[in-house]
């Protein structure tokens, strides 16, 4: 059987072990915790930069909706600019017809033909008049066709003029959209980069953390399975001291009662008390 003496040498080994321990523990505990922190930090960094993508992306995808509709409008535009300037020449123009002045012809129109109504003319000079008449009437034709068709080409080159700077005014939006789109682009290629090189961090910082939280497991369970058998050891000291009680109490008693035995014993044999047997006496009456 155990004795009292060994369980305290057990009990005092046991809680420098439990000390020992804690202190153990703790230390794994502070390593757990750091390498968490570690851990939180990359896992903080990464979606930050997760945010950032996501909103350059948005950017970038609102640059290349404009870049596709500027584009289609150019491409109208050029379209149009194509049909208002055929590749194939117009017939040309005499320019010295373009100098003449149709006004005048027809006021040489209306006068031969004032002659001829009211002039009382010859037959053989209203004749004449009729060929010059026909022959006015051809040029003033020719002239106004020839006005006609100048300003015709005329209109079409201011056309051609307003549509080529509006295709170019659209060209240049477009290369300066894509231009923002691509470095929007870039950015996004770099923050993606800075991602793969924080994830090996953030991979390392979580596997730390969760061989020392399974080392805390098992140290915990450890340390609880001692304090069991300290509190075991307590339990049987407890015992042994209370047992000890008992018997030091039965043992208080059984002389109290074989004192007041002897002090019963002189009363009856009418033998003088000394003060010792009245304070015997004393007690056991207190006793019962």
């Amino acid at each position: 059987m155990t004795t009292p003496q060994e369980l305290v040498s057990a009990l005092r080994e046991r809680k420098a072990k439990i000390a020992e321990m804690r202190q153990k523990l703790d230390a794994i505990d502070k390593e757990k915790e750091q390498w968490f922190s570690a851990k939180n930090s990359f896992s903080s960094r990464i979606k930050g930069l997760i945010r950032q993508i996501r909103d350059l992306k948005e950017k970038r995808d609102s640059l290349t909706k404009d870049v596709r509709g500027l584009k289609q409008k150019r491409d109208s535009t050029q379209k149009e600019l194509k049909a208002a300037v055929p590749p194939e020449k117009g017939p040309s123009i005499d320019r010295d017809i373009l100098r003449i002045n149709p006004g005048a012809i027809r006021a040489q129109m209306d006068r031969i033909e004032t002659t001829i109504e009211t002039g009382g003319i010859s037959f053989e000079k209203e004749k004449r008049l009729m060929v010059k008449m026909r022959a006015l009437k051809k040029d003033y034709a020719l002239i106004v066709e020839a006005k006609q068709a100048a300003k015709e080409q005329r209109d079409k080159r201011e056309k051609a003029h307003d549509l080529g700077k509006e295709a170019e005014s659209y060209h240049l939006l477009v290369v300066h959209k894509a231009g923002e789109s691509q470095k929007v682009h870039e950015q996004v290629v770099a923050l993606a980069k800075q991602i793969d090189e924080l994830k090996p961090g953030e991979k390392e910082a979580l596997q730390k953390f969760l061989g020392f939280k399974k080392q805390f497991s098992e140290e915990y369970a450890r340390l609880k399975a001692e304090l069991v058998e300290t509190d075991k050891i307590k339990a049987q000291l407890d015992a042994m001291d209370a047992e000890r009680s008992r018997s030091r109490q039965q043992r208080e008693r059984q002389s109290l009662d074989d004192l007041q035995k002897s002090v019963e014993e002189k009363i009856k044999s009418k033998k003088k008390l000394t003060n010792e047997d009245l304070l015997i006496f004393q007690k056991a009456m207190r006793g019962k």
